[in-house]
């Protein structure tokens, strides 16, 4: 039965399908062995250009994965040189800071020895003009001493505000 898309016997065809086209099972074959040899030769088609298709996908995918490395790479360089770059300017930041101190402590311990040896020494004149008066003796030589001694402590002493240093500061 053409109609119907069935094979059927002579029975059939009299009883259920009187009014229906009929053909022969090897027409019917042919037929239909066309009709699918067209949809294999399209499917064949459509199966070449997906194939074709999933290989431009695979490349795009590859050529994806490679620019991943790559530019992981690129970045991982220039994150190395930032790093680099800081640990020198770290190093030289840490190097100047380094000969500011010591240029400070230098001028700072210069000044603390000189005071030391002026306050020593004024320290020496007040106990020896003082020990000279408690004894009654010739006090005169150890208070002109002593005065002289003072005289120089004072031309000499630095003034607190003296101090001249360098403020280390980062930003």
């Amino acid at each position: 039965c053409t109609e119907c898309e069935t094979p059927i016997c002579s029975e059939c065809w009299d009883e259920k399908h009187p009014a229906h086209t009929v053909t022969t099972a090897r027409k019917a074959a042919e037929t239909k062995r066309a009709a699918f040899s067209t949809i294999i030769a399209e499917g064949r088609s459509c199966l070449e250009a997906d194939c074709a298709f999933l290989r431009k996908l695979r490349d795009s995918e590859d050529t994806i994965n490679e620019n991943k490395e790559k530019v992981e790479g690129e970045v991982a360089e220039a994150f190395d040189e930032l790093v680099r770059q800081l640990t020198e300017r770290k190093e030289n930041l840490l190097k100047q800071l380094d000969r500011n101190y010591q240029q400070n402590i230098a001028a700072v311990e210069e000044q603390k020895d000189k005071l030391l040896k002026q306050v020593t020494e004024l320290s020496s004149a007040c106990d020896n003009a003082e020990k000279a008066m408690e004894q009654g003796g010739n006090f005169l030589q150890q208070g002109i001493e002593l005065s002289r001694t003072f005289r120089d402590y004072k031309k000499e002493q630095p003034s607190p505000a003296s101090v001249h240093t360098q403020v280390a500061s980062f930003q």
